[in-house]
Formats: structure tokens, sequence, C-alpha cells
């Protein structure tokens, strides 16, 4: 699941099924350490990643024209660094295709840049890399992975367009709400792509998805990037709803504190 280029680690080669079945049940939140601690993760020397946080997000997987549910395992981290430089999610694709020419906490002499890339570090911010006399060294790193993806709205084929673009990236599945045919199976197999119930069917897994081989390009990246940027949006959007109801009056609050 943890792609070599960022942290050196083996991926996992299968999906907790736990995760599709709680995906099912439309039941995974905040903590999903049970559902996900048979995922091995190891990391590059120096670097303890800290992956404490996994939430499912509403729209966070996102591809083109391809949009679903996905659950993040969060690299709280990261995530602090960024604040402390006031970096959020990178989402430009010339620069992560720059980035990932550079190894992490490591310098590398400008001679060795292509001049494009040489260009883009030396006006890149200090959280993204940081100018240093042995050479630019990277900073930024992903601060989120993206454990699963979920599509549930649309057609079948709607469904398997979109799931089929996000299965080259993440572990992806379809959400039916009766069983499928034995087209619809040999279909969404073909792409490795899995197939929970939902509604009535909620608990059931008829497929189980494909964990997808690592990939260290631009694009893997940018995945994650705007994942990264929808669980912020998804938080800040938490934080207005928890704040409107703390403004509720007194006689609200005292009603909801009734039994």
């Amino acid at each position: 699941m943890i792609d070599n280029l960022f942290y050196g680690g083996d991926p996992a080669t299968v999906m907790p099924k736990a995760v599709l079945v709680a995906l099912g049940h439309g039941t995974l939140g905040n903590d999903l350490n049970s559902a996900c601690g048979d995922i091995d993760m190891t990391f590059e020397q120096g670097y303890e990643p800290d992956l404490a946080a996994f939430q499912a997000v509403p729209g966070a997987g996102r591809l083109n024209d391809a949009q679903g549910d996905a659950v993040l395992a969060i690299d709280l981290g990261e995530h602090r660094r960024r604040l402390s430089v006031g970096v959020g999610a990178e989402t430009r694709l010339h620069v992560l295709d720059t980035l990932t020419h550079l190894p992490l906490g490591q310098s590398v002499p400008e001679h060795a840049l292509a001049d494009h890339d040489r260009r883009r570090v030396q006006s890149a911010s200090d959280g993204l890399v940081e100018l240093t006399v042995r050479g630019p060294v990277r900073r930024l790193q992903p601060a989120v992975e993206v454990l699963s993806v979920q599509v549930a709205a649309g057609s079948w084929w709607t469904k398997l367009r979109q799931a089929a673009a996000f299965a080259r990236l993440a572990p992806s599945a379809i959400l039916v709400s009766r069983p499928p045919s034995a087209e619809q199976m040999l279909q969404a197999d073909y792409f490795g792509i899995g197939l929970a119930g939902t509604g009535p069917l909620a608990g059931e897994e008829f497929l189980q998805a494909v964990v997808p081989k690592p990939s260290s390009t631009a694009v893997a990246w940018l995945f994650r990037e705007r994942a990264y940027k929808e669980w912020l949006k998804y938080g800040a959007a938490q934080a207005r709803s928890e704040a409107v109801r703390n403004r509720a009056s007194p006689a609200d609050a005292e009603q909801d504190r009734t039994p």
C-alpha cells in the first residue's frame, strides 16, 4: 500500500476484508485501526510516520472525471509539518513530477537535474524543497495513503468505468444493492474491482478488490494530494458544523441534555 519511492516499504498484498465490509455497512469512521491492523507498513530509514488516524472521507477519491468515497490513512506527522510551514495540498502536476526525481531528505547536486526541474526547484517554497549548499532537498511527502475507494452512485456502467480508473492506484470497490450477475462479476474481476453489498446487502462481499502494484508516478502522487485536499475540506466542514452546534441557545442545549 505504501509507495517505495516515498516510504521505502513493501506494499501490502491483500486488502483487509474488514475494510470492504465496513464500507458496505457505512460504518467506517475516525478509528479504523481494527479494520486495517493487518496492513504491514515499513518505512525508509530515519522516518517514522504517524499513521494513527484513519478516516472515510466522502468524495476523496478523485481522478479526471471519476469520483468516489475513500478510506484514508493520514500521516499526522507530515500533516503537522505542512501546517507549520503553511503548505496545503500540492496539486500542480508539473511540480509533483519534479519532486518525484528528488529523494526524500537527501540533497541532489543541481547539475544532476534537468533544466526544467532546476527552475522548478529554485522557485519552490521551503515547505516543498529546502535549498542547501549541497543542492536541493525534498521535504514534501504524501500526507495520506488511499487505502480503498468505493463507488456507489450511477448506473452499473458508470460505476464500472469510475472504479476501473481508481483500480490502477488503490483497491476499488463498487457498492451494489442487489446480487451482481455473472456478467457483472466477470467485468469487475477483469479490472480487479471489488463488489460489496449496501442497503439490504450491507456486509456482503461478492468479490474482493485487488491491491494494485505501487506507483511512483506524479499522477499517483497527485491522486494522494487530491485526497488530502478533500480530507482538509471535510475536516473544516466538520469544524464549522461543530461550531454551529456549540452556538445553540441555552434552552436548546438544556433540552438536548434532558434524558
